[in-house]
C-alpha cells in the first residue's frame, strides 16, 4: 500500500474552504441588508408589539341631543361630538400611545402623535361609528419640521380590513377635507369611525430594485397600466389609489404602477378633476391580471387647477430659493390672512439670492379658455426700471414657444413669473412679467393660456436680488387658473377598437401565460393589427380561458347605442349542437368556471364581473370575417364590462378567434342651458316702460342682419381705447385679447377670478344721439356670458342701485340699460344671469328712443359672495334704421 503525495493538496483544500466561507458571508450580509432595508420582510413576519399606552385615558359619556368634547390627558388631541350623534348614552375613551399598536413601516418614521379612540354602549358592546361625523383637532410643535414636512402632515387611521394605514378623512363618505393651520400649529380632520390613529409626515414609500424575483416577493403583487381618454390620449396626473391607501399618479404618458399589493382582490379608485372614470371603485383580482388600462370621459365645464391659490394653507406650492427662500406671510394679504412673500424685506439682509415658488399642473385637451389670474404687490429700494416690455392689455394671450431662450437673472433685482416644462425650460418667448416697481395697491396680472392645451406646465413666481444697492420683494395672492373645457361629442365609447396601440383593453391571464390574448399583425379586418384569443397550435393541451375586456359607461343622455365588431373564428371541434352547451346560467361565466367544450364568446358583465348578458356563445370554424351588431339601449346610463374570450378544454382540438374594429357608437343629446331672455316693449313716450318676461327656453342664435342705417357707436370692435367710457369702480371693465369674437380685442366686464369677494358694478357706456327718423333702430352685439350663480329668478328683477357704482348689489346680473344724460335709467334692454360660455348675437330694439340723446350702458353687477359673474362683449353696433 502506498499513497501518492501531491504537493499543495492541503493548501488547495484550505483555499477552497476559505472561498466557500467567504461566499457564505457575502450572501448572509446581502440578505441581512435586504432584510433591514425592507423592514423585516413582509408584515406577516413582524413581531408582536408590546402595549404602548402613553398616558392616562380620558373618557366622556355622549348623551342624545347634547354636544360634547373629549380632550386627551396631554392636551394635544381634542375630539368634538355634535348633538344628535347618539340615540342612547355611549362612552367614548381616548388613550394616547407611545407608539401605535398596529405595525408601522420603517419608511414612515415615528409619528408625531398616536392615540386610540373607542366607544362602548351601556352593555359594553363596541360601537364602530356614530350617526354623525366628529371633529379631531391635533396640536403639534414644528421646531423639528421643515416647511415641506409640515405641509405634508396627515392623520392616518389603521384599517383592520385591508391591514394598512389609510388617511383618516377617507373614513367618511363622501370624503371630508382635512385642514392644516400652520399659524396655530393645528391639524383638523373630520372622521366617521373610531379606532387607532397616527399623525405622520406623509412620505412616499421607497422603491427598490434588487433581483426581480426577490423584489416581487418582498413587495407583494403589482398593478400597472395606462389611463387614457376615449381617443387614446394619455391623461397625466390621475390619482390611482388601491384599497383606499396605497396611491400613485400617472406620468406624462398616462402610465401608473402600484406595488406592495396583497394577494387578494383590490379596490381601485381613480380621480382627476374634470374627468369621469367609469371603472373607479372596481375590484381587480391580481391573480387573474396585473396589467389594467383605464379610460376616462372628459367632462364639459369650468374648474380650478391651482391648489391653495390663496395661500391660506401651507400646501401645494414648492418653495425654492437659496439663502432667502420665499415664505407664507401674514404681513400683507389681498384677501384672507396670508399671501406668499418672495425677495428681501430689509436692507441689512441684502444678498445675492433667488426667492421663488412654483406649482405644476396639467392643462387638459379641448379647452376653450385657460385664464391665469394673480395679484402682486411689489416693493423695491432700487430704481423702478422694467427689463422687459409688457402688453398693455389687461388679459394677455400667451403663445406657446418652447424654443425660447431663458432671460438671464443677473445685473439687477427683478420680480418675475414664467411658464416652464418639467425640466425647467421656458415655454414662452418672454416671462409672463418681468418688472421692478413700487406698488401703492395690488396689481392684477391675467393671461390666456389656451395655447397650452394638453400640456404639463410649471408656473414659477419669484424675486431675484443681486446683493448690491437696494432690495426688492413681492407679495403674491389669489392665484387662480380657471380651465373651461368643451370636449367633442362622444360618438364611439370604445378605446382602441382597432387594436392599433396597446391602450384600452385589459388582457387577462388566469390559467397560463400562453393563454393571454395578444395583439397581432397575422390577421386583421382593417388597419395593421387585431386581437387574437385562444390556442392556435393543433394538439396543444392548454386548458383555460383567454379573455380580454374593457370597462364602458354609456352616458345617460345617449340614444341608440350600437355595438359592432368583426370576428374571425377557427375550431377543431364540432359546432355547438347540444342545448346544454348553448348558454350557462347568468353569472356563471368566470375565469374559474369550465364549460364542457371549447367556447368562443362575447359577454356583458357588471363591475363585479358577474354576467349580465351573453352576446355571442358559439364554437365556430368559419375562418372568415363576420360582422356582429347589437343594440345596447338597455344599458344607457350604466357602467359595465365588455368581455371577449375563448375557452379551450385541453383535448388538443383547439379553438381561437381574431377580433377587430370594435365600436360602440351612439347619439348624444345635449342638455340645453336655460337662459332668461328679456325683450323690452318699446313705446313712443320719452320714458319707455320695459317689462321683461323671463323664459326657460334656450337663447337662440341670431343670424347677423345687414345694416339698415349708419352705425352710431364709435369703436364697435373695441380695437382702440376710444369711444367707450369705462366707469371707475372696484371692478372696472377692461379691454382684453384673451377672448374675442372677431379682431384682436373685446371688452370684459365683471369679476374674472372665481372665489373673489370683489363687489360692485362693472360698467362701460357710450353717449349717442338717435335721429328722429330712426324709429326702427336696434343694438346688435356679440356676448360671451359667464356666471357661477344660478339662473335669474323673477324675484330678482330690476333691483339695481348703480348710481354710485360702488354699492353692493343684492345679486349678480348681466344687463344692458338706456339712461338719459343725467344718468337716470330709462329702461333695461337686457337683464340676465347666464353661464352659456358661448358667443351669441344679441339684437335689442332702440326705436323707442328716436329723437333723443341717450347713454347706452353695458354692465355686470357682482354681490361679492365668491360666485362671480362676468361677460365679454365684442362687435357692438347701434344701427340707426328708419
Amino acid at each position: 500500500m502506498f499513497s501518492l503525495f501531491i504537493p499543495g493538496e492541503c493548501d488547495m483544500k484550505s483555499r477552497l474552504a476559505q472561498i466557500l466561507i467567504g461566499m457564505g458571508v457575502i450572501l448572509v450580509v446581502f440578505w441581512v441588508s435586504v432584510f433591514l432595508i425592507q423592514g423585516s420582510f413582509r408584515r406577516a413576519l413582524a413581531p408582536l408589539q408590546v402595549l404602548a399606552e402613553g398616558g392616562p385615558a380620558t373618557s366622556v359619556v355622549l348623551q342624545p341631543d347634547q354636544a360634547a368634547e373629549l380632550l386627551s390627558a396631554d392636551g394635544k388631541v381634542l375630539a368634538n361630538f355634535s348633538a344628535g350623534s347618539v340615540s342612547s348614552p355611549l362612552t367614548v375613551t381616548l388613550q394616547t400611545l407611545n407608539q401605535p399598536f398596529a405595525a408601522v413601516e420603517d419608511w414612515r418614521g415615528r409619528p408625531l402623535q398616536s392615540f386610540f379612540l373607542k366607544a362602548q354602549d351601556g352593555q359594553g358592546q363596541v360601537v364602530a361609528s356614530l350617526a354623525q361625523p366628529f371633529l379631531l383637532t391635533l396640536s403639534y410643535t414644528d421646531e423639528t419640521l421643515s416647511s415641506a414636512q409640515e405641509s405634508q402632515l396627515t392623520l392616518f387611521q389603521w384599517d383592520e380590513v385591508s391591514q394598512t394605514w389609510r388617511e383618516a378623512d377617507r373614513s367618511c363618505n363622501p370624503q371630508q377635507d382635512s385642514q392644516l393651520d400652520t399659524e396655530q400649529n393645528q391639524y383638523l380632520a373630520t372622521v366617521c369611525q373610531f379606532g387607532e390613529f397616527a399623525f405622520f409626515v406623509n412620505r412616499e414609500p421607497p422603491r427598490f430594485s434588487f433581483l426581480p424575483l426577490v423584489s416581487k416577493w418582498l413587495e407583494g403583487q403589482t398593478l400597472q397600466g395606462h389611463v387614457t381618454d376615449l381617443d387614446g390620449n394619455p391623461i397625466p396626473g390621475v390619482a390611482v389609489r388601491a384599497n383606499g391607501s396605497l396611491a400613485t399618479f400617472t406620468d406624462e404618458q398616462g402610465a401608473y404602477r402600484l406595488s406592495g399589493l396583497p394577494n387578494s382582490p383590490v379596490t381601485v379608485e381613480l380621480s382627476k378633476q374634470g374627468y369621469l372614470f367609469p371603472a373607479s371603485g372596481s375590484q381587480i383580482d391580481l391573480t387573474e391580471n396585473n396589467e389594467v388600462n383605464f379610460s376616462a370621459l372628459q367632462q364639459a365645464g369650468c374648474y380650478e387647477l391651482i391648489d391653495n391659490g390663496t395661500f391660506e394653507k401651507k400646501s401645494a406650492w414648492n418653495i425654492l430659493g437659496s439663502t432667502m427662500p420665499a415664505s407664507y406671510s401674514t404681513i400683507l394679504a389681498r384677501n384672507g390672512s396670508r399671501s406668499m412673500r418672495s425677495g428681501i424685506l430689509s436692507g441689512w439682509e441684502n444678498r445675492y439670492s433667488f426667492s421663488l415658488f412654483s406649482q405644476e399642473f396639467d392643462i387638459p385637451l379641448n379647452t376653450t379658455s385657460v385664464i391665469l389670474n394673480l395679484w402682486i404687490y411689489q416693493s423695491t429700494t432700487e430704481d423702478t426700471t422694467v427689463g422687459q416690455s409688457e402688453a398693455a392689455a389687461e388679459v394677455e394671450t400667451v403663445v406657446y414657444a418652447p424654443s425660447a431662450v431663458n432671460l438671464p437673472l443677473a445685473g439687477s433685482d427683478i420680480n418675475y413669473a414664467g411658464l416652464f416644462d418639467s425640466n425647467d425650460n421656458l415655454l414662452t418667448a418672454n416671462y409672463l412679467f418681468w418688472t421692478r416697481q413700487k406698488s401703492t395697491n395690488w396689481e392684477n396680472k391675467a393671461y390666456q393660456l389656451v395655447n397650452f392645451d394638453g400640456r404639463r406646465v410649471r408656473l414659477k413666481i419669484g424675486t431675484y436680488n443681486d446683493g448690491s444697492g437696494g432690495v426688492t420683494n413681492m407679495f403674491t395672492d389669489d392665484v387662480s387658473l380657471e380651465v373651461c373645457v368643451n370636449p367633442p361629442a362622444v360618438t364611439d365609447l370604445i378605446v382602441n377598437g382597432g387594436f392599433e396601440n396597446n391602450q384600452g383593453w385589459a388582457r387577462l391571464n388566469a390559467d397560463h401565460p400562453a393563454l393571454q390574448p395578444q395583439y397581432t399583425t397575422e390577421r386583421k379586418h382593417s388597419g395593421n393589427r387585431s386581437m387574437f384569443a385562444g390556442v392556435q397550435t393543433r394538439g396543444s393541451s392548454l386548458k383555460g380561458y383567454s379573455p380580454f375586456e374593457q370597462v364602458i359607461t354609456i352616458p345617460a343622455a345617449s340614444t341608440n347605442p350600437i355595438l359592432e365588431f368583426w370576428m374571425w373564428t377557427q375550431s377543431g371541434e364540432s359546432n355547438l349542437t347540444a342545448a346544454a352547451e348553448e348558454l350557462p346560467a347568468g353569472g356563471n361565466l368566470s375565469l374559474q368556471a369550465e364549460p364542457s367544450n371549447d367556447i368562443q364568446y362575447v359577454a356583458i358583465l357588471d363591475t363585479n364581473h358577474k354576467v349580465l348578458r351573453y352576446l355571442v356563445w358559439r364554437r365556430s370554424d368559419k375562418q372568415s370575417w363576420e360582422k356582429f351588431s347589437f343594440d345596447l339601449s338597455s344599458y344607457i346610463g350604466q357602467t359595465f364590462i365588455l368581455r371577449f374570450g375563448v375557452y379551450n378544454d385541453g383535448d388538443g382540438k383547439v379553438s381561437s378567434m381574431f377580433i377587430d374594429d370594435v365600436s360602440l357608437t351612439l347619439n348624444t343629446t345635449p342638455v340645453p342651458t336655460a337662459t332668461a331672455t328679456f325683450t323690452p316693449t318699446p313705446t313712443n313716450t320719452p320714458t319707455p316702460t320695459n317689462t321683461p318676461t323671463p323664459t326657460n327656453t334656450p337663447t337662440p342664435t341670431i343670424s347677423p342682419t345687414p345694416a339698415c342705417g349708419p352705425n352710431l357707436f364709435t369703436n364697435s370692435g373695441f380695437e382702440t381705447n376710444s369711444g367707450w367710457d369705462l366707469r371707475d369702480s372696484p371692478v372696472k371693465p377692461f379691454y382684453t385679447t384673451a377672448w374675442k369674437y372677431r379682431g384682436a380685442r373685446s371688452i370684459f366686464a365683471g369679476v374674472p377670478t372665481k372665489g373673489s369677494t370683489a363687489s360692485g358694478y362693472s360698467v362701460f357706456q357710450q353717449t349717442v344721439t338717435i335721429p328722429a327718423s330712426a324709429i326702427n333702430s336696434r343694438i346688435e352685439f356679440w356676448m360671451y356670458p359667464i356666471s357661477y350663480e344660478s339662473n335669474l329668478t323673477s324675484s330678482e328683477l330690476f333691483s339695481l342701485d348703480e348710481l354710485g357704482l360702488t354699492s353692493t348689489p343684492e345679486n349678480d346680473v348681466q344687463y344692458v340699460a338706456v339712461l338719459d344724460t343725467n344718468q337716470n335709467v330709462l329702461g333695461y334692454l337686457l337683464w340676465q344671469r347666464s353661464n352659456t360660455r358661448t358667443w351669441a348675437l344679441k339684437s335689442l330694439p332702440m326705436g323707442a328712443y328716436a329723437g333723443q340723446t341717450v347713454i347706452v350702458r353695458f354692465g355686470v353687477a357682482n354681490d361679492g359672495d365668491g360666485d362671480v359673474t362676468g361677460m365679454y362683449i365684442d362687435e357692438a353696433y347701434l344701427w340707426a334704421c328708419p
